[in-house]
């Protein structure tokens, strides 16, 4: 099963059997990452939350994709289901991540990709996307990559990207976390 977040625009995951060796399929396929099942402590969403109280929880494996939901991708949607095209803020479109999109317009985009591909998406919780943010990092460490913010491994305020929060960078623009996952900080909110 394959599951959408909309926390740095969407992000899709995928549960289910089988998806060890995916074929490679239509233009709606994303790239996708293989998470290890486990039991982890989650709970401080990194950054937003540092001191939350944490909490542990066991998941299944899953696979999350590799890159944000692009507006070339999104776009695919809207043309095929005659949905109004989302406003892309000035920040440009192409492979940039989709924005002005919600809750219901990524469960729609899901529910679409899963028809598209014939496997099932879905929308992630929260502890599968902190999962999948932070695994093999240090406990306690509030980013990807450590402790602190450093320049050029996000797109956020202050932390010495060249964009600086100020609009957003194409996909894939900064190195991926350990997973192997691009951009689960900053970007896009």
């Amino acid at each position: 099963m394959r599951l959408i977040r909309i926390i740095t625009a969407c992000q899709i995951l995928i549960f289910g059997q089988g998806l060890l060796s995916l074929p490679a399929q239509a233009q709606t396929e994303p790239g996708v990452v293989h998470i290890p099942a486990a039991c982890v402590e989650v709970g401080t969403l990194l950054m937003d939350y540092p001191n939350s109280p944490l909490r542990k929880i066991c998941l299944d494996a899953f696979a999350i994709a590799r890159y944000e939901v692009t507006f070339a991708e999104y776009d695919q949607f809207t043309e095929a289901t005659g949905r109004a095209t989302r406003n892309d803020m000035g920040f440009g479109r192409g492979d940039r991540p989709v924005v002005d999109v919600d809750w219901f317009d990524a469960a729609l985009y899901a529910a679409w990709l899963s028809e598209e591909t014939g496997k099932s998406y879905r929308l992630p919780t929260d502890a599968e996307w902190e999962y999948a943010a932070k695994l093999h990092t240090e406990f306690g460490h509030n980013y990807s990559w450590g402790v602190v913010p450093e320049p050029n491994k996000a797109n956020c305020l202050d932390c010495g990207s060249q964009w600086d929060a100020q609009m957003s960078a194409p996909v894939g623009s900064f190195e991926p976390n350990l997973a192997g996952v691009y951009d689960m900080h900053g970007n896009v909110w």
